[in-house]
């Protein structure tokens, strides 16, 4: 291994690039290029393209396919990510549970689970382990034959399949089940053939079950372990600084991963510098992470950027911090929540409930008028092609008492008891 003294300078690497110190917001409007959010592509294939720069980020589920896939992949349909699963391209890992019907999943390439999966302390409880046991003897299940083989009351035994699920021991072939139980699929009906008697698919309970590799079950060393987590995260991200380490919860922090990501310092794969403004003495970036690291010219050309305020792309509430607001409500990287990006400069943040609103805009800003306007308009296009959007208020007040209750009825938004109203364009 090369010397201390022998590695680029951060001055050199920038002579030798052409690069310069750029500010925060250009980091901003770099992920969602280089996450293939701004050109977005059709089919399977652009699936596991984003799953390649997504693999390992514990993602809300409930904003996965609707907001993340979805902004990726022009015309998203389940049924991509569920013959990739089939296929044994891909597979998913539960990482924690959020509230009755959501939590968090990573998607890997299954080649990369060994070395990226997370390990977990095995779920304690005997239901749990008796179908931990199970699955380890018989491998793929459907829960009707768990159930049929370890008898007792179904209702437990799903609770406790779930328990392993977010434990990050069980998975599934499908992600139908985790559809079920956000209520996005109709619940399957069942029935023997010649039978007359029917019965109701429990929520959750889809698909074939079987267990993700454990410690005793071909996890990698920790070393390579390391490796590959450095290798993954500057897939999705290009840049990495210790807060956007920090934020993606790696064990041990920056400390962990410095000795992989300096051999590819040291292979000439990786550069060591100061690329964004204000992140901190040590940061590593890909060469072409540099080159896309440009600030956006703020025109009528740049496309502002929906996200989910959970997005990788997003750069907010993880490497750069949110921009100062007096109101009550805060912005954080909450499911279901949004956030509104034009160039790198954050507009607005949508609250999960989509009822409330902050707008980032300088009032001295001399194209405040016109950001005004194309937030409203992006705003109303989110309502007529999704769900109704009611704004009932903007900075903790009334939408109609802001700057942007204009821009707001003229994109469409109707006064109602409670705020602002769009609906969904009817067909």
């Amino acid at each position: 291994m090369k010397q201390q003294a022998e590695r680029p300078k951060a001055a050199e690497l920038r002579e030798r690039g052409g690069y310069s110190v750029v500010d925060g917001s250009a980091l901003a409007a770099m992920l969602p290029r280089w996450q293939g959010v701004t050109r977005p592509r059709p089919g399977p294939q652009a699936v596991l393209e984003a799953v390649v720069r997504l693999r390992g980020a514990a993602l809300p589920f409930s904003a996965l396919e609707r907001d993340i896939l979805s902004a990726r992949v022009l015309e998203y349909a389940p049924e991509y990510l569920d013959r990739l699963c089939a296929d044994g391209i891909i597979t998913w890992q539960g990482c924690e549970r959020i509230g009755e019907r959501d939590g968090r999943v990573a998607l890997y390439l299954r080649g990369d689970m060994p070395a990226l999966g997370r390990i977990r302390v095995p779920e304690a409880g005997k239901p749990a382990a008796a179908i931990r046991d199970l699955l380890a003897r018989q491998g793929g299940m459907l829960f009707a034959e768990i159930t049929a083989t370890l008898g007792g009351f179904p209702p437990d035994l799903l609770r406790a399949l779930w328990r392993l699920v977010w434990n990050g021991e069980a998975s599934c072939d499908t992600l139908a089940p985790l559809r079920s139980l956000r209520g996005i699929r109709g619940r399957r009906r069942a029935h023997r053939a010649g039978s007359r008697s029917r019965r109701v698919a429990a929520a959750g309970s889809d698909g074939r079950w079987s267990l993700i590799a454990g410690p005793d079950r071909g996890f990698a060393a920790p070393e390579a372990r390391m490796a590959a987590l450095a290798r993954s995260l500057l897939d999705r991200y290009g840049v990495l600084t210790r807060e956007l380490i920090t934020a993606e919860d790696v064990p041990g922090g920056i400390g962990s991963l410095r000795p992989a990501l300096e051999r590819l310092v040291d292979a000439g794969e990786l550069w060591r510098g100061e690329f964004i403004a204000g992140a901190g003495a040590e940061q590593y970036a890909l060469p072409a992470a540099c080159a896309s690291l440009q600030p956006s010219q703020l025109d009528d050309d740049v496309e502002l950027v929906v996200l989910a305020a959970t997005d990788p792309a997003n750069a907010y509430g993880t490497a750069l911090r949110w921009p100062h607001t007096a109101a009550v409500l805060k912005p954080q990287r909450a499911a279901g929540a949004r956030v509104i990006l034009l160039g790198g400069e954050l507009l607005a943040y949508l609250d999960r409930t989509g009822h409330s609103l902050l707008t980032f805009v300088d009032e001295t800003d001399p194209r405040r008028g016109r950001k005004l306007a194309r937030l409203a308009g992006v705003l109303a296009r989110l309502a007529r092609n999704g769900e109704a959007l009611l704004i009932e208020q903007v900075n903790d007040t009334s939408p109609d008492t802001t700057a942007l209750g204009g821009p707001l009825r003229e994109a469409g938004f109707r006064a109602s008891s409670r705020g602002l109203l769009c609906r969904p364009r009817r067909d």
